[in-house]
């Protein structure tokens, strides 16, 4: 907005300063160049004013698309984080997190999990602290997840539950059943 002012006003003087160009051309040589200088900007902030409102307009347009990912709605506390994607289902997202805290299985770091709902199933989607490799997934580790289904199904009754594990983003990269 500043730089299209400034141009506004530049445009402005640059229709009073080339008429006097042309008519002090030859007594006034000083000003001839300083006619010329007003000349020279308006050419390099004409492209310029383009240029900051598509920049502008880009940087805009990036913010909005990159806060649209709403993973929901969201029960927060020190160590724990509890996304859920349907308003109905806020008791149940604070069921897990009671279950949660009362189970001890927080992390040495904050965990951001998501409770989502699909066809009538609730999906939680657990994000590992660490690396995960499905491939590397071992059959003690598969049946834990599934004793920690099970255990939690308890809590979302009459709902079925489903856990996955997901990336940052939720996006599941790992499901059991």
């Amino acid at each position: 907005m500043f730089l299209v002012l400034i141009y506004n006003k530049l445009k402005k003087k640059l229709t009073f300063c080339s008429k006097l160009h042309f008519k002090f051309i030859q007594n006034h040589s000083i000003l001839s160049c300083q006619i010329d200088f007003h000349l020279t900007m308006i050419c390099i902030f004409e492209p310029m004013t383009k240029i900051v409102f598509y920049s502008c307009f880009s940087f805009l347009l990036f913010l909005f698309v990159s806060c649209g990912n709403d993973y929901g709605n969201k029960l927060e506390s020190d160590e724990l984080d509890v996304f859920y994607t349907k308003i109905e289902n806020e008791e149940f997202a604070r069921n897990i997190a009671i279950y949660w805290k009362e189970h001890d299985l927080l992390a040495s770091k904050k965990q951001s999990i998501q409770l989502d709902e699909k066809d009538g199933v609730l999906i939680l989607k657990v994000i590992p602290t660490e690396k995960f490799d499905a491939s590397t997934f071992s059959f003690d580790e598969r049946a834990l997840l599934k004793q920690l289904q099970d255990s939690l199904q308890s809590h979302v009754q009459p709902k079925r539950l489903e856990v996955v594990i997901a990336k940052n983003n939720f996006e599941t990269i790992f499901n059991i059943n």
